[in-house]
């Protein structure tokens, strides 16, 4: 049976992933009364992303754009953000996940088979050129397996020596609450987004749970200890503690928090089974 640790490396979770994020929008929820405003996710965060940095993103004249994708997981995001960066980074604890996108990034297409039911199978074949994602784009994505609460610029891009360098925007959509460590990652972003103008993309439904990250490493979700004047008098009282509040007491020294939004996304299981879930986006800006 697989742990928590290594569920990203079996054969079910890698083809979930691969629908989730290639996967035709009727074949990834097959009910016409069903959430298909909630399909092709990762796409929708790189055009976050691509808006964002068109938006609010600036960068010395000249220079050669590059972003990263922290939690790429089998690369969607990666090949979308290369329409709009010169070089794209993407990066995955998941070995599996990081061969399916060197995978693609090859051969521009891939097969898998997710459950019907039971121990029936639906096959699927992706095609880059079919999602109008171009040899550039491909060309311009580097891929390496890696551990986001230890990367820094001198991390090397494995098997490279190359160092990873800095970036002019990082996504990391739906890590956070998946990190052993998560406050390790978000201390080394102002390394990682060192240019004022630089931007962070976060998006999580913050389903923090002790099998991934110890409840004291969880950046909101719970309640604490702080003292408050009321009546002139000092009390200790239980103070709740959201996410986006935990982003902000970490982030908000170096960067601008700019708007929030909800993204919505759906995950096939089976033929009648999905996950319908919604990530908060958190959209920052380096100072």
């Amino acid at each position: 049976m697989a742990s928590k640790a290594n569920i990203y490396e079996t054969e079910k979770l890698v083809s979930e992933y691969i629908h989730f994020h290639f996967g035709d929008g009727t074949n990834v929820m097959p009910f016409d009364f069903g959430p298909r405003f909630a399909v092709d996710f990762p796409k929708r965060c790189a055009d976050e992303c691509l808006a964002a940095w068109k938006k609010w993103g600036s960068a010395p004249d000249g220079s050669s754009l590059r972003a990263a994708d922290i939690g790429c997981a089998v690369g969607r995001s990666s090949f979308e953000l290369a329409k709009g960066f010169h070089q794209v980074v993407g990066v995955d604890f998941s070995h599996r996940f990081i061969g399916v996108c060197n995978e693609l990034k090859s051969n521009t297409n891939c097969s898998y088979a997710v459950t019907r039911e039971g121990g029936l199978t639906n096959k699927f074949d992706v095609s880059l050129t079919s999602l109008s994602l171009s040899d550039k784009e491909r060309e311009r994505c580097t891929f390496f397996q890696g551990d986001a609460c230890t990367l820094s610029p001198s991390t090397p891009m494995s098997p490279s020596s190359t160092p990873l360098g800095h970036f002019n925007l990082v996504l990391a959509a739906n890590l956070i609450d998946r990190l052993h460590t998560p406050s390790l990652f978000l201390n080394q972003l102002p390394l990682l987004l060192q240019t004022p103008g630089s931007i962070l993309v976060l998006t999580s439904p913050y389903t923090w749970l002790e099998d991934f990250t110890p409840r004291s490493e969880w950046i909101g979700g719970f309640t604490r200890k702080t003292v408050k004047n009321v009546d002139g008098k000092e009390v200790e009282v239980e103070e709740e503690v959201s996410t986006i509040q935990g982003l902000e007491e970490k982030l908000s020294n170096v960067f601008e928090l700019l708007e929030t939004k909800d993204l919505p996304f759906v995950i096939y299981e089976t033929r009648r089974k999905f996950q319908f879930t919604v990530a908060q986006c958190s959209i920052w800006r380096r100072k």
